[in-house]
């Protein structure tokens, strides 16, 4: 990876810069790298957050759904995995493996830049997105960049369509932290919820993607 390619990307993730492990630093920048190179799009800057239509998730697209970026979701899914990681450790004594947690949080939709295509008002599923599911290609992506295999599975486990389960705290802390940034989003704009259009934990991860 250049060194502009990875400036380009810890400009945008800035959260990058926390992992303590550069090599891991590196190997997530790349990951991104890769899925814009044979994405759509020419900058992480214009992927929306939620398509503007056709969107197979609980509810209908939305203008709160719509006008945020999938940085401003990513990072905020972030921001959140560090602060569960934090509580755990101080109520319950348990770490967790930060460098994991936040190179799994960050590029955990990493592939939605393969899925999605066009503008924020005009975004819709790519044919990728048709064929492949949510988690798959950010999966195979970072194993291909020979990234930790216990963070390939943070990553690819979010997904509800995976056929694993989150075999780390720091999966389980992603899965929780991502579909509470996604429901809230849903919450203000009046689209059901992942947690109140599924009753139970098996349709809840096999259903949403």
């Amino acid at each position: 990876m250049s060194k502009n390619n990875f400036n380009y990307v810890t400009s945008v993730f800035p959260e990058i810069l926390e992992i303590s492990d550069e090599n891991i630093q590196k190997k997530v920048a790349e990951v991104w790298m890769r899925c814009l190179a044979r994405s759509k799009y020419s900058k992480i800057e214009d992927v929306p957050n939620f398509p503007s239509k056709d969107y197979p998730a609980p509810g209908l697209s939305h203008p709160e759904m719509t006008k945020f970026t999938l940085i401003d979701h990513v990072r905020s899914v972030v921001y959140l995995a560090k602060d569960i990681a934090k509580c755990i450790k101080k109520f319950y004594d348990v770490e967790t493996n930060l460098d994991y947690l936040i190179a799994g949080a960050i590029i955990h939709d990493a592939d939605k830049v393969l899925y999605y295509s066009g503008s924020k008002d005009s975004c819709q599923i790519s044919d990728l997105g048709k064929y492949l599911p949510h988690g798959f290609m950010v999966g195979s992506i970072a194993w291909q960049v020979g990234i930790d295999e216990e963070i390939v599975n943070i990553a690819l486990t979010h997904a509800g369509k995976s056929a694993v389960f989150p075999q780390t705290i720091e999966g389980l802390i992603l899965i929780y932290a991502d579909i509470m940034m996604a429901d809230t989003l849903r919450k203000i704009s009046g689209a059901k919820g992942i947690l109140e259009s599924y009753k139970n934990f098996g349709p809840l991860f096999t259903a949403h993607m």
